[in-house]
């Protein structure tokens, strides 16, 4: 048993780098039954796609009485609400657990697609669309009959309002800039965007700077969520004057909940930071595309739980019907449990080693010999019971330039070790060497943190690399991450975008992974390290103006960085729900914290 001192580390083993590779590509709309009384339903419900799906919904007696009917009580094992404080606003946090409950984007992902594995953005809030013959102007038209939560109706001006917010106002106040996702911190990722205008009531005009192939996907991002721009002006703080003159754009009211802006299918009624969050059923939805999307939920409520045993013991007890973000330990104890069930949905979170370049890492032969010598298919199979898939990839299975080739690139053959001890002794260290391997206690997406760490000691003891492993708390964990000189290896959490590849791209080249962990042509000790052409592939891959043409560079690049990055992917996970037999039909929702879609069938 380990016992953590918020003070130091406790045993010989910690990086956790967390970089919170805050994406998210996003969704909106739930269908769910979740009853205490004995009745039966048939439910139709069209995807926008076209569609049509028949749920039917059983509904029994709940064993405790603690949850009322019509009430879906979440459990969410360490959720972001629970140490960022950015309440209700999307284009902050962009993963608290309820966003994809009460706000949505022009175009959102087809339930069907997701169902399929396939991420197919399709109408949402936008009716329609036309593109232009050279690929630079969008023309959308939106729906006319939607409402927010406020009873104000959406128009373009909300459009305009709201995508402005996001992408392209650079004035916003210092409260604003500092939220954890703030917009303005992923710009790069919409470096093709130019402008929006309104114009007419219900249209509005994109205009892009250059052809981009995966305009659809990035409109669907859940920073893209579109705003009550009435309400939010109302609420608006304005510092300064003149030139500078800035705004938080309703930021501090949205922050200070219980509030809302969003036209989902549930509003946020109640918001305690690091207790609960409570959203009831919108009478207003205007239904999603074709108005066919409804649900027997009246009341959402999600409490945080810090550990997993005691959200296991909460749903095993019946003081809530569901829990996410639970150990695969524990969804294999709950799914063989009488009255309760699990459902497994791909995801886009995964877990990486990230190593900051220097001492023995800072040579690119040395960090290739870690990643040789783990076993990742046994690693995964260990850690996820079966629920993750080995990929070495940046790249997860269903995104836009995966290909399972990739995904293998270190996984297939297994570990590699008489390569590692090559590379070892050509980079000057034949007798291995020595580092502290950073983790944190606890669990993250079902996987805990020091049966990883264990299991990597093995590993790399075969080819003389000893690991020490410090555990540190989550607050300390982040300030090692952030230390660009320490050397170390850290095992971290982490999700990719489902935008494009050019996205993740910028995420894990550009500004985002190896800019936090000092990765340069200045810290690199190896030999041939082609930065100069990884950049060119990253540029070329942001300007392709077809889709071919982006998945050809990414995948030059992905390969190139496999090699020589700081940053190995380990394996992806398969998202897990426990839930009580009580509560059918089907759900719609997003991950937990991350905010990738996910299409949940309860049965």
């Amino acid at each position: 048993m380990l016992t953590i001192d918020s003070k130091k580390a406790v045993s010989t083993t910690i990086v956790i780098v967390i970089i919170v590779v805050l994406i998210i590509a996003a969704i909106g709309g739930i269908y769910l039954a979740s009853q205490n009384h004995s009745t039966a339903t048939s439910t139709t419900t069209v995807t926008s796609t076209g569609t049509g799906t028949t749920v039917t919904t059983t509904v029994s007696s709940s064993s405790s009485g603690a949850i009322s009917t019509g009430e879906l009580a979440i459990g969410v094992v360490s959720p972001e609400w629970g140490t960022n404080h950015i309440g209700d606003d999307v284009n902050c946090g962009w993963g608290e657990g309820w966003y994809s409950y009460n706000y949505e984007q022009l175009f959102q992902y087809s339930p069907s697609g997701l169902k399929a594995g396939n991420y197919i953005p399709v109408p949402w809030l936008a009716n329609n669309y036309t593109e232009s013959a050279d690929g630079l102007t969008y023309t959308i038209n939106l729906q006319q009959n939607v409402k927010f939560h406020s009873g104000n109706s959406m128009t373009s001006a909300d459009v305009v309002y709201s995508i402005d917010r996001f992408v392209f106002d650079n004035n916003e106040s210092a409260n604003f800039q500092n939220c954890p996702g703030a917009g303005e911190i992923y710009r790069s990722s919409f470096g093709s965007f130019k402008s929006i205008a309104a114009t007419g009531t219900y249209q509005v005009t994109l205009t892009l700077n250059y052809p981009d192939p995966n305009v659809l996907n990035e409109l669907a991002n859940q920073g893209m969520s579109i705003l009550d721009s009435k309400l939010l002006q109302q609420h608006t703080v304005v510092s300064g004057t003149g030139s500078n003159t800035t705004s938080d754009y309703g930021f501090a009211w949205l922050d200070a909940g219980p509030t809302d802006a969003g036209t989902g299918p549930f509003q946020l009624t109640s918001f305690t930071y690091e207790q609960r969050a409570e959203l009831q059923s919108f009478s207003g939805y205007w239904g999603g595309p074709g108005g066919n999307y409804t649900s027997n939920v009246k009341t959402i409520i999600m409490i945080p739980y810090a550990d997993p045993t005691t959200a296991q013991f909460a749903l095993l007890q019946g003081q809530i019907n569901e829990v996410q973000d639970e150990t695969t330990n524990a969804i294999n104890s709950i799914s063989q449990t009488q009255g309760f069930n699990v459902l497994t949905q791909p995801t886009f979170l995964g877990f990486s080693l990230y190593m900051h370049p220097v001492g023995p890492l800072s040579d690119w032969r040395v960090r290739d010999a870690v990643k040789d010598a783990i076993n990742y298919t046994a690693l995964t199979t260990t850690l996820t019971n079966g629920y993750g898939k080995a990929d070495s990839s940046i790249y997860f299975s269903g995104m836009q330039g995966y290909t399972s080739a990739q995904a293998n690139y270190y996984g297939a053959p297994g570990p590699n070790d008489t390569g590692a001890t090559t590379l070892l002794k050509e980079a000057g260290y034949p007798n291995g060497f020595t580092v502290n391997l950073y983790t944190r206690p606890s669990s993250r997406y079902g996987v805990t943190f020091v049966d990883m760490a264990e299991i990597l000691v093995q590993d790399l003891a075969a080819v003389n690399i000893t690991l020490n492993i410090n555990v540190y708390v989550v607050g300390e964990f982040y300030t090692l991450a952030e230390n660009t000189s320490l050397a170390g290896i850290w095992t971290v959490p982490n999700s990719l975008i489902v935008l494009s590849p050019s996205s993740n791209i910028v995420e894990w080249y550009g500004s985002g992974d190896t800019t936090f962990i000092g990765w340069n042509a200045s810290t690199e000790k190896g030999p041939g390290v082609p930065f100069t052409q990884m950049t060119q592939l990253a540029n070329e891959t942001a300007t392709a103006t077809t889709l071919a043409q982006a998945n050809m560079y990414a995948a030059q690049f992905d390969t190139l960085y496999q090699k020589y990055g700081p940053v190995i992917q380990m394996f992806q996970l398969s998202n897990t729900i426990a839930y009580a037999s009580s509560v059918q039909g089907v759900v719609w929702n997003s991950v937990t914290d991350e905010g990738i879609p996910n299409y949940l069938q309860i049965t």
